[in-house]
């Protein structure tokens, strides 16, 4: 299966549960006149193919191997900088274009819906540059590309971007 990353507004409106739901972790995270005002509601941007979920798997072991650590400890200990790569599934879920550390799920009729930094995350992938230029897999490499775009994306046009498997 190919992870696919589409720049887009989120799938929600006004009223949704879901939308509520963010805006309150929005208000939280002090997001909430950038998420209400600022947010792409609109306009569709982009869409990428990333690559497959072994990829993916790749670049976080490589991520965490980085960190000095294994990917299974990072995750078990959620002692990382690289939180948004390592602790976001990344094969589904939603990134937005603030900065804030961690990724964080809500819960929507009994399914997570996740939601990470595209900021952040562009950060982490920016530090993985050196490594990635050292590494011997090109798919990880341009698996890593495609991200780092998608994030650059998101934050160039202020929008959420989706991923999903295809």
């Amino acid at each position: 299966m190919t992870i696919a990353g589409n720049v887009q507004p989120l799938p929600v409106s006004d009223g949704d549960t879901l939308y509520r739901e963010l805006e309150i972790m929005m208000q939280r995270l002090g997001h909430l006149v950038g998420y209400r005002e600022k947010l792409n509601w609109q306009n569709t941007i982009d869409s990428i193919q990333l690559g497959d979920n072994e990829q993916l798997r790749q670049l976080k072991r490589t991520a965490a191997k980085n960190d000095g650590i294994l990917l299974f400890w990072a995750k078990w200990t959620k002692n990382t900088v690289f939180r948004n790569l390592i602790f976001h599934p990344n094969d589904r879920g939603f990134y937005l274009p603030f900065r804030f550390d961690e990724p964080f799920a809500l819960e929507m009729k009994g399914k997570k819906i996740w939601f990470g930094s595209s900021v952040r995350l562009l950060e982490e992938l920016d530090w993985l540059e050196m490594t990635m230029e050292q590494i011997d897999s090109p798919d990880v490499v341009e698996y890593w590309g495609n991200l780092r775009e998608l994030c650059r994306s998101s934050r160039e046009h202020y929008s959420p971007f989706q991923l999903e498997n295809t």
